[in-house]
C-alpha cells in the first residue's frame, strides 16, 4: 500500500490511518488538529492530554519497495502548512527570487517547541496549538525535549580503507553558473518539482563546497526547512549558521507535502538535483549529506539505502523505513536520533532503520558512549563509516540539542 495522497485529501480510510501516524510526526511543532477531544466538535483547535500514551498504533514496515503504509487505530489528519526510477533530462528554471533568504511559508504560525530545559535528557514539554481542520479522532500530540548543544559523536575518520577517494570535485568547479539562491523548478521525468537553493553569498567556483540536503516533515515544506519555519531550529535545521559559508544547502519539496517515494520518484528527484548541482556548482563530491525530521528522516533512510555511492552521511531524526529501502549495498555514515516515548513513529521502527545501516556498515553490537549523553557510537564498523545513535527521553518532535552534534558529525569527513 502506498503513502501517496491526493492533492486535497487522503482518499480512503486506510490511507487516513497512514496519514494519521505520520501527520503529527511531520508537523514538528506541538499542535493539535481535528476533532476536539472533549466535545467531539471539529473546530481545528484541540485540547489534548499529552501525558496519556496511545493504544496499539504500531505501524508495519518493509525494507524494500516504495514504502509500506503504517497503520494506526487512532487516525488524525493534519492540514499541510504549505503547499520513474530514473530521472530524465533535467531542466532548471530559476524563479524571480534572487535573495539567499527564501520567502517563509504561509502556514499558521506555530509555537516554538523547544522548552527551557537543556540537554537531551530534559523532560518533554507539551504545548497545544492550532492545527488542521480535518475531522478525526484525536490522539496524544508530539512532544519535544531539547535546548542546549553538545559535541559531535566520535568515530573513525574518512581516510581508512574502503572510504570514498579524497579530493573529488564536481564538473561545475571553475565555471560560471547560471544558478542562484532562491526557489526554482526542475523537470524530473516530465514532472515539475520545486526546490529552494542556498548558495553562499561569497561563493567561489574554485573552492569545493559541502552539499547538504534538508528534507521536510509531512505537512511541512521546503520553505519551512529553508527558513527554520515552525521548527524553531534555524535555517536548514540550524546547520546553515554553523556552516559559515562552507556549504551549499538545498531543500526540495515532497509530493503532497511528504516523501512517499512512490515508484522511487523521490529518489529520482534526489539524483536529478545532485546531477544538476554537480554540473553547475563546485561541489566536494565526497561531502554530500542529508538531514531530515520525521518523513524527512524516512527519506534520509531511503537515501542511505539507495544512494550511499553519492551521499557521504545522513542524519535521520525520528525516522523509519516508510519511504522504502532500495537494493544498494554500499556503507554510509549515519548520525541518528529517536525518542523513546515517540507515539507517532515507534522507537522500534527507528531501530529497524538503524539496523539496516549497521548491517551495511558491518558494525558490531558493542557500543561506546559519546557526547552528548545518551548517544552511543557502534564499534567495528567499516573504516570511515561510523554510526552514532541517540535514543533520548522524549517523544516525537525536533530537538534543539541535535543541531551541533549533526554538524560536528558531518564535519569530520
Amino acid at each position: 500500500m502506498s503513502l501517496t495522497a491526493s492533492p486535497a485529501h487522503w482518499v480512503s480510510a486506510t490511507v487516513v490511518q497512514a496519514a494519521a501516524l505520520l501527520a503529527p510526526c511531520c508537523l514538528p511543532v506541538l499542535t493539535a488538529c481535528g476533532t476536539d477531544a472533549t466535545d467531539g466538535s471539529s473546530d481545528g483547535v484541540t485540547s489534548v492530554d499529552t501525558t496519556t500514551n496511545p493504544g496499539d498504533n504500531s505501524p508495519t514496515t518493509t525494507g524494500s519497495g516504495s514504502g509500506t503504509m503504517p497503520s494506526g487505530s487512532s487516525p488524525m489528519v493534519a492540514t499541510p502548512s504549505n503547499s520513474s526510477s530514473t530521472p530524465a533530462a533535467v531542466t532548471n528554471t530559476t524563479s524571480a527570487a534572487t535573495s539567499s533568504t527564501p520567502t517563509p511559508g504561509t502556514g499558521t504560525a506555530q509555537p516554538d517547541p523547544r522548552p527551557s530545559q537543556s540537554g537531551p535528557n530534559a523532560s518533554p514539554t507539551q504545548t497545544d496549538g492550532a492545527g488542521g481542520a480535518e475531522p478525526g479522532p484525536t490522539r496524544p500530540e508530539p512532544d519535544a525535549a531539547g535546548g542546549g548543544t553538545g559535541a559531535g559523536g566520535d568515530g573513525p575518520g574518512p581516510d581508512g580503507p574502503g572510504t570514498p577517494s579524497g579530493g573529488s570535485t564536481s564538473a561545475g568547479c571553475g565555471t560560471t553558473t547560471s544558478l542562484q539562491s532562491g526557489q526554482a523548478t526542475i523537470d524530473v521525468s516530465g514532472t515539475q518539482r520545486d526546490y529552494i537553493l542556498n548558495i553562499p553569498s561569497d561563493y567561489d567556483s574554485s573552492k569545493p563546497y559541502k552539499l547538504i540536503f534538508g528534507l521536510h516533515w509531512l505537512g511541512g515544506s521546503m520553505n519551512d526547512v529553508a527558513t527554520g519555519g515552525t521548527v524553531g531550529l534555524g535555517n536548514y535545521y540550524g546547520l546553515e549558521e554553523l556552516a559559515q559559508g562552507s556549504a551549499i544547502f538545498i531543500a526540495p519539496d515532497g509530493v503532497d507535502d511528504g516523501w512517499a517515494n512512490s515508484g522511487r520518484s523521490d529518489i529520482a528527484l534526489m539524483k536529478a538535483l545532485v546531477e544538476l548541482l554537480e554540473s553547475e556548482l563546485c561541489i566536494d563530491l565526497d561531502r554530500i549529506f542529508s538531514v531530515g525530521f520525521s518523513y524527512g528522516g524516512m527519506m534520509s533512510f531511503a537515501i542511505a539505502c539507495e544512494m550511499a555511492d553519492t551521499f557521504r552521511a545522513v542524519a535521520p531524526l525520528s525516522g523509519a523505513l516508510y519511504s522504502g529501502c532500495g537494493n544498494g549495498t554500499e556503507p554510509i555514515a549515519m548520525w541518528g536520533a529517536h525518542g523513546l516515548s515517540d507515539n507517532v513513529v515507534p522507537i522500534d521502527d527507528g531501530r529497524a532503520g538503524l539496523q539496516e545501516v549497521l548491517d551495511r556498515n558491518h558494525c558490531g553490537e558493542a557500543t561506546s558512549s559519546v557526547s552528548p549523553d545518551p548517544c552511543v557510537t557502534y564499534e567495528g564498523c567499516d573504516d570511515g563509516y561510523p554510526v552514532t545513535w541517540c535514543e533520548f527521553d522524549g517523544g516525537h518532535g525536533p530537538q534543539g540539542w541535535q543541531t551541533q552534534p549533526i554538524w560536528d558529525f558531518f564535519s569530520q569527513f
